[in-house]
């Protein structure tokens, strides 16, 4: 067993924990991220990212070396094949791309100082204290006493449940996620989101250049999928049987997609009703991202509400720091606790509000009765302005809100 001293720990080394380290790196505060593997995570092939998230990479100073990266999408097309219609809207004001998550995890990395991701640290448990250092303890046997313990560490988050927050339970769905390079002549899709929908299923085609398209096929989860989501091969199979009642071309597409960034993951939202009655700041303790507010990937929405996380988090807790060395430890304590206040206070309602248009939107997505459908979609255009409405949401830069 060994004893360390942090002034503050990121739990977790997905995109939310080093947004949030660069974020405080940006203010010149430095903070130590625990991530579990022996390298950074990339799975989950690539992500649409949409006006607020690229926001939110600008206000990190990252947003342009990662449009280089993407192309823009200008439209978004859904067909539904068992009604015979087709819908075609333009982005408009949004910027819409797709950036692979390998892409957004080495370009954050890179942008840390060095010996600020430390790995193969697997956190098993939070001790909160309101008169000390709280104790973030690792599997090894190594206690770290932290100022600040920020949990950044996913839907198992360990960091959540010291606050009280329950493991979020799985959805009804899951969804296969792909690559396919389409090397030559480029793929045929254009500048556009095309999601076509048959039978309950999914299939969505997200390109990411003008050579490589992002996938992803949304279908019920069955027990099976246990085993197989620990097999590329097997996830192949799996989806290529899913979409028997599609094109030729979807068939084609998955027949020559990368099969190592092949992945399938049952879905795990958090319901929001939970974030509207749970606590989410425990004196030096709070969440960002999936620790907090995991959503279904309905709206695609999940990571750029976190990345908002992470800019407002890097805010309010950047600025507090700045004066602490000159403060006794009780006046410390005192201006961190109200830092993660005031972050809290000022995300709390914004993402209620996201992960219910993203619940609302998972039903529409399901089988269910007409009537039912015919009256989430009035209430997700009366108090959400659409399936796609908050896209517009500008959470500030790193030294002022929102104007």
């Amino acid at each position: 067993m060994s004893w360390m001293e942090e002034e503050i720990v990121i739990v977790g080394g997905g995109i939310i924990g080093l947004a949030t380290a660069l974020g405080l790196h940006r203010h010149g505060v430095k903070s130590l991220v625990l991530e579990r593997g022996e390298l950074l995570r990339s799975e989950g092939a690539a992500l649409a990212m949409w006006t607020n998230g690229w926001r939110a990479l600008d206000a990190l100073g990252v947003g342009d070396t990662l449009r280089l990266k993407s192309i823009p999408i200008q439209t978004l097309t859904d067909v539904w094949f068992e009604e015979g219609r087709q819908r075609s809207m333009p982005s408009g004001r949004d910027e819409v791309r797709c950036l692979k998550r390998s892409d957004l995890m080495e370009t954050l990395g890179e942008s840390l100082p060095p010996e600020t991701i430390r790995f193969n640290c697997k956190v098993v448990g939070v001790t909160i204290s309101p008169f000390s250092h709280s104790a973030v303890h690792l599997e090894n046997g190594t206690t770290i006493s932290a100022k600040v313990v920020l949990g950044c560490d996913g839907v198992n988050s360990a960091v959540a449940k010291s606050l009280g927050l329950r493991t979020p339970n799985f959805d009804s769905f899951a969804g296969i996620r792909g690559f396919t390079s389409y090397s030559g002549k480029g793929h045929c899709i254009g500048n556009q989101i095309i999601r076509l929908k048959n039978d309950g299923i999914v299939v969505g085609r997200l390109p990411v250049d003008h050579n490589l398209v992002h996938w992803f096929i949304s279908r019920a989860w069955v027990p099976q999928d246990c085993e197989i989501s620990k097999e590329p091969k097997l996830i192949k199979e799996a989806a290529l049987g899913a979409i028997s009642k599609f094109p030729d071309e979807i068939t084609e597409m998955v027949k020559s997609c990368d099969q190592s960034c092949l992945s399938l993951t049952q879905y795990r939202p958090r319901p929001p009703w939970e974030l509207l009655v749970r606590t989410l700041h425990k004196h030096s303790v709070t969440l960002a991202g999936d620790a907090m507010h995991a959503m279904g990937p309905y709206t695609g929405q999940g990571c750029a509400v976190g990345l908002e996380d992470s800019v407002v988090l890097g805010r309010c807790l950047g600025l507090a720091m700045r004066g602490c060395h000159e403060e006794s430890e009780d006046q410390t304590r005192v201006r961190i606790s109200m830092a993660l206040e005031r972050y809290v206070k000022e995300r709390k309602m914004r993402v209620i509000r996201m992960a219910s248009q993203t619940y609302l939107v998972g039903l529409l997505a399901k089988p269910s009765f007409p009537p039912l459908k015919l009256v989430v979609l009035v209430v997700l255009l009366l108090f959400f302005g659409g399936l796609q409405g908050g896209t517009q949401y500008d959470c500030g830069t790193l030294l002022s809100p929102k104007s």
